[in-house]
């Protein structure tokens, strides 16, 4: 029989021999991109168990403590944490918090600031790697948008007037938050890097692919932050004209619809949202208290408002007035203080690079967020990838300095990311 020793032994060189294997076939970088590219592939259910079952444990095994060191060491990071962690506590000061509840967000915490960390880890160890999440997870939208609108239109027996995709995306409004993060991927970094016109033609087919799946999805929110972020790109990279003549069938659009010539399309006529009403009540229970307006009613507190058409919504739908009802002005401070730092560093970033992607996904996401979801601090869920991913983006220093600019290339590489 093996002694302790032997055994502990035996393990440490089979520990070695895999992560051998791990770092010369890079196969966490793979996981991580296929946990990425599922948001269009698995459901809420399986795309968790993805994540818990094989990005954790192979992290925790196989990575460099020192590296994740200094990650967890850097301010935005910590930041980062310390607004998680607030929102945590303000269950404390809920309407009846649960002890199952409390475990369950202390959970959720946790995996948070592990794909933080995680997201970070990778974009800063290899310097390709930034681009080729977003080029994996723009071919693979663009590829799951193509196959929902063909079965939308040619198999589905009772389609409906909505697009609704797979995986993560069968939700309209989830959908098109999705498939626009796709699209501003393929728009902004991953067409301009194509050399070949066959390229960027199959390029230019799938942006086109992915703004009728999000058309399709008739989500007037994320349709229209996503118009704002485009002209925006063609704004600051130059293109003027260009932005003009794209406004002006926005602007006959309008005047048409203005003076009754054309009639309304079912984006106007299924109604209202209901957003205002929605945010009115919300902002009505903030301003209810001092205590309510400094540290908010806690995440835990029920949030539940009768429409005028029946429908109870439980959510404000709307991430700073999400903040500032849950978490008070503490919360909304250090929510716009993530933003703001990220954007610094993202405008940066498209100073340095011309490569306006980063900026442009944060604004998409900061948009859309402005007209749905609760709150960023939730499991594995698309506020990842609209929110949490961008801002990691930005903060990796990516994208980087050109080699036409070899000063500032060479001081990047002294920053805490240059892990080699």
């Amino acid at each position: 029989m093996k002694s302790r020793g032997e055994i502990r032994q035996y393990f440490l060189d089979v520990h070695r021999k895999t992560d051998l294997i791990v770092k010369e076939f890079d196969i966490f970088s793979y996981l991580y991109l296929g946990f990425i590219c599922s948001f269009f592939v698995f459901d809420t259910q399986f795309h968790r168990l993805y994540y818990y079952v094989l990005i954790i444990p192979v992290f925790l095994l196989f990575m460099r403590w020192e590296l994740v060191g200094r990650i967890v060491l850097l301010p935005f990071w910590r930041f980062a944490a310390v607004y998680l962690c607030y929102l945590w506590m303000t269950q404390f000061w809920s309407t009846d918090p649960s002890v199952l509840a409390v475990l369950n967000q202390t959970r959720i915490v946790f995996m948070v600031l592990f794909f933080l960390t995680i997201s970070l880890y990778l974009m800063s160890g290899n310097r390709d790697f930034p681009f080729n999440l977003l080029r994996c997870f723009a071919w693979a939208g663009a590829i799951a948008a193509a196959a929902a609108i063909a079965y939308h239109f040619l198999l589905a027996s009772d389609p409906g007037p909505r697009l609704s995709g797979f995986g993560r995306a069968e939700h309209p409004i989830l959908g098109a938050a999705l498939y626009g993060v796709a699209a501003l991927s393929l728009l902004c970094s991953v067409i301009p890097a194509m050399s070949s016109s066959p390229g960027k033609l199959v390029g230019w087919a799938a942006f086109l692919v992915l703004i009728a799946a999000m058309l399709l999805t008739q989500s007037r929110g994320p349709v229209m932050v996503m118009a704002f972020v485009i002209l925006t790109f063609l704004l600051a990279t130059g293109r003027w004209k260009l932005a003009a003549l794209l406004l002006l069938p926005v602007g006959i659009y309008a005047a048409l619809l203005w003076s009754g010539d054309i009639a309304p399309g079912r984006w106007i006529t299924r109604g209202s949202t209901h957003r205002l009403d929605i945010w009115v009540h919300a902002w009505e229970l903030i301003s209810e208290s001092a205590k309510s307006l400094l540290i908010g009613l806690g995440i835990q507190t029920d949030y539940a408002f009768s429409l005028s058409n029946g429908r109870f919504v439980k959510s404000p739908h709307n991430l700073l007035i999400t903040n500032q009802l849950y978490g008070g002005v503490v919360a909304t401070f250090l929510f716009i203080g993530l933003i703001y730092t990220a954007a610094a560093k993202a405008v940066q970033g498209f100073r340095r690079n011309g490569n306006f992607v980063v900026c442009a996904l944060l604004l998409f996401g900061i948009g859309i967020g402005m007209f749905d979801f609760r709150t960023v601090l939730i499991n594995v869920s698309q506020e990842w990838m609209f929110f949490w991913l961008p801002m990691m983006l930005a903060m990796a220093g990516w994208p980087y300095a050109t080699d036409n600019n070899r000063a500032e290339r060479d001081q990047a590489s002294q920053s805490p990311f240059a892990f080699r």
